[in-house]
């Protein structure tokens, strides 16, 4: 009993009758479609994000983003204060490292009780390293 490629109708050998039901050229023009689609989906996938992410840049810019948008932006390295986006003074980059600071007193250093005292956020533009400190709530 002969089986027949179920693309192209060519005859298929024993053992490619065994593994798949279409012929070794089908099934790599198959294999290069779904590859192709994956990528255009991925490519979509990903332009759709882009496009999300400038509309939240955009939003916070103005002032406008909402809660769970200002979390995103400060996750991804951009620095939220009064639920606005702010930017290096000194550079206008928008981009910070974050870091925790101790704020040294004179008589906590005389007493040797550096570690008791108060701490800021230190926020570094990651381009001109600018410092920027800012209060604990």
């Amino acid at each position: 009993m002969a089986k027949a490629c179920a693309q192209c109708g060519k005859l298929l050998s024993f053992f490619r009758r065994v593994g798949s039901s279409y012929c070794p050229e089908c099934q790599a023009e198959i294999d290069r479609k779904q590859q192709e689609a994956a990528k255009a989906e991925a490519e979509l996938l990903a332009r759709q994000e882009r496009e999300a992410a400038e509309k939240r840049y955009a939003a916070a810019l103005r002032g406008e983003a909402s809660t769970k948008d200002l979390k995103r932006l400060e996750s991804e390295g951009y620095l939220i204060a009064g639920n606005r986006l702010i930017r290096c003074p000194v550079c206008d980059h928008d981009r910070f490292h974050q870091q925790r600071t101790l704020m040294n007193t004179r008589a906590a250093t005389f007493f040797n009780l550096d570690w008791a005292d108060r701490g800021a956020d230190t926020r570094i533009c990651q381009r001109c390293t600018h410092v920027m400190l800012f209060a604990r709530e």
